[in-house]
């Protein structure tokens, strides 16, 4: 008779309870730590701010557990400093005794600096540099604490960073001392609770900010969980993914490679929300998997070359799905053909199943370059799931591969979509499974879509209205900040313009008038409501000259209108919008709260390009929704 495991809970009990190295009281943290803190050091960070920081370092380290001996117990520490690129100050190694760090951290020193912030590669330096030799184990835990002045890089470098912070298992923590909501917005793919951003005013204690910090990070104990921590990150609308794995069954993979991508593919469905009634409801995640290709298979040939293993609606459990994979998927050691196994699966896995999941993606599992009688195939295939919406995530397996024909198959940005494993291990994969869970959370709330090398002219035109709330009127500048956040700002790319109305339309500035995102995130951070009654129609009489070319317009490139409303106008909105489609802008009217239901209609043109919303606060999840709309690879259009 086997022997049945213990909880892992329990495990830790006993060895508490029987190792010396363990208190009778459990002290803070109470599993083995790695921690760091990275302080700014960039250009607007004054002796005083540094100061505040040293403090607040001082401060955790002298209500931490130090660890002081070779008891795996208490938390070792490591400091660095960033602005452009990030340097050591105190590395794991150094310092044993409590006192000595102490005494260390009260010795370290302002400098000066003329560089800018750029926290997305700071973590990344810390990610792949400061816990490269940290202690291993399943219960060691590392976190990483930023502080940050003021906003730096943008959400899709910082996205990058928290995908591969939950891919090493690593904790981050921002200590903010100016609202960054581009910042925040990103922390919002962990769906654990434990990244978190902590706005502290420079003046204010800081002591009382700390706490959710201490409680819910460094101290928390998995095993005892804190009632305090379990609620505090906030649900965005739920929505589900259908997914499907693409599996090179091909003789590419040796058979013990082959057997780790079963494991893989098992643990990975832990991802996913399955849906318990896949052919008759909307509700869950839907997984399929497919492999190619059959020995002997043709293209001229008729009979398929993909195998199906199961699809959308084949099993109601995770544990079938893990039981299929385990008991039933072979290898098919044919040739490899990607380009007839993604147009195989779009026709016969998606466009067949009932009750299609807003967002679909297609997950690729390659161990080497398509055969060459389906490289043009493979081009097509990828291309037509790009313009139809699929996001095409892409794991590259062993050694050769063609690095032109994964940077054209795979969604962009590269560094949400593609990763590259050397070996077929299991450290590699687990690394891969990690990923993908904050990867699943990007795709369901549309944060994966990027707008790198696109050119285009974007107007917003911006109810500022006397029914509008300042706190709603600041939501608004946060959302335009995110929309901001997406593009590649440059005279030669995308340019952005603002304008507000209320009886009368006001310019805040044209669309060539800043050329970088810094620029543009502080012109509307400064921008005032207006306040005042809602002539819509004469606002986008006004707005029309704007995209021309003594306006800063190009009418060459990609054009568009936001509006953004609250209300109903007070004059008429048909012929004015009318005026603009047809120099061929495209508009988009979003409408919140007491939006007129036809009104947006009549400016959009069509129903496809009106977003109403019950409140402010939902211009966060909207976002996605109209960037999708205009990022779209060009080729689609």
């Amino acid at each position: 008779m086997g022997l049945h495991p213990f909880p892992p809970c329990e495990i830790i009990d006993f060895v508490r309870r029987h190792s010396p190295c363990w208190q009778e009281k459990p002290e803070c943290p109470v599993y083995p730590t790695e921690l760091v803190f990275a302080l700014d050091i960039s250009q607007d960070v004054t002796s005083q701010l540094f100061e505040r920081m040293r403090e607040i370092v001082i401060s955790v380290v002298n209500a931490t557990k130090i660890r002081d001996s070779n008891c795996p117990v208490g938390a070792r520490v490591a400091v660095v400093s960033y602005n452009s690129n990030t340097h050591y100050l105190i590395r794991f190694s150094e310092f044993y005794n409590k006192n000595q760090l102490l005494n260390k951290l009260n010795n370290l020193a302002y400098e000066r600096s003329s560089s800018k912030r750029d926290i997305a590669r700071a973590m990344g330096f810390v990610a792949r540099n400061v816990f490269k030799r940290t202690r291993q184990g399943p219960n060691v835990r590392k976190v990483a604490v930023f502080f940050s002045n003021r906003p730096s890089a943008d959400e899709f470098s910082i996205n990058t960073a928290v995908l591969e912070y939950a891919a090493f298992d690593i904790v981050p923590v921002v200590i903010a001392f100016n609202d960054d909501p581009l910042l925040s917005h990103s922390f919002t793919m962990d769906d654990t609770g434990f990244f978190q951003v902590i706005n502290i005013n420079q003046e204010d204690d800081y002591e009382p900010f700390l706490e959710t910090f201490r409680r819910c990070t460094l101290c928390y104990d998995k095993c005892k969980p804190d009632e305090f921590c379990k609620h505090r990150r906030p649900r965005s609308p739920p929505a589900y993914v259908d997914a499907a794995f693409i599996l090179d069954s091909s003789q590419k993979m040796s058979g013990a490679e082959f057997e780790n991508v079963k494991n893989f593919l098992s643990r990975v469905l832990d991802n996913f929300d399955i849906s318990s009634e896949p052919e008759t409801s909307s509700t869950g995640d839907r997984v399929a998997v497919v492999s190619h290709a059959s020995p002997g298979f043709k293209p001229h040939l008729q009979r398929s070359l993909v195998k199906k293993e199961f699809d959308f609606v084949t099993y109601k459990k995770r544990q079938l799905m893990k039981r299929h994979i385990q008991e039933s998927v072979q290898q098919l050691n044919g040739a490899a053909a990607l380009g007839h196994a993604i147009q195989w699966t779009i026709d016969n896995v998606f466009l067949t199943a009932p009750h299609s999941r807003q967002h679909k993606a297609i997950i690729v599992i390659s161990a080497g370059e398509t055969s060459q009688w389906d490289k043009d195939t493979l081009k097509e295939a990828s291309l037509r799931a790009k313009c139809q919406g699929y996001a095409l995530f892409v794991i590259s397996l062993g050694h050769v591969y063609n690095d032109m024909e994964l940077e054209e198959l795979a969604s962009i940005p590269l560094e949400h979509h593609l990763i590259q494993l050397g070996r077929v291990h299991k450290p590699e994969l687990e690394y891969v499974v990690r990923f993908m869970k904050p990867f699943v959370h990007l795709l369901r709330r549309k944060l994966l879509y990027s707008c790198k090398n696109m050119k285009a002219d974007i107007i917003l035109l911006v109810d500022s209205s006397e029914s509008i709330r300042p706190v709603d009127f600041q939501k608004m500048k946060d959302f335009m900040q995110l929309i901001v956040n997406r593009f590649d700002i440059e005279a030669d790319k995308v340019q952005i313009g603002l304008l507000q109305f209320t009886s009368e339309p006001q310019e805040e500035f044209q669309l060539n008038r800043y050329g970088s995102k810094a620029d543009l995130r502080r012109a509307i951070s400064g921008i005032r409501q207006i306040k005042s009654g809602t002539m819509t129609g004469k606002a986008l009489t006004f707005a029309s000259s704007y995209f021309d070319e003594p306006k800063g317009g190009r009418p060459r490139v990609k054009q568009y209108l936001i509006v953004i409303k609250d209300g109903e106008a007070q004059d008429i909105v048909r012929e004015s919008a009318e005026t603009i489609r047809n120099k061929g802008i495209t508009i988009y009217a979003i409408g919140v709260l007491h939006a007129n239901n036809s009104q947006p209609v009549d400016i959009a043109g069509s129903q496809d390009k009106v977003f109403f919303e019950d409140n402010f606060d939902s211009l966060t999840f909207l976002e996605k929704e109209i960037l999708f709309e205009i990022c779209n690879p060009g080729d689609c259009k």
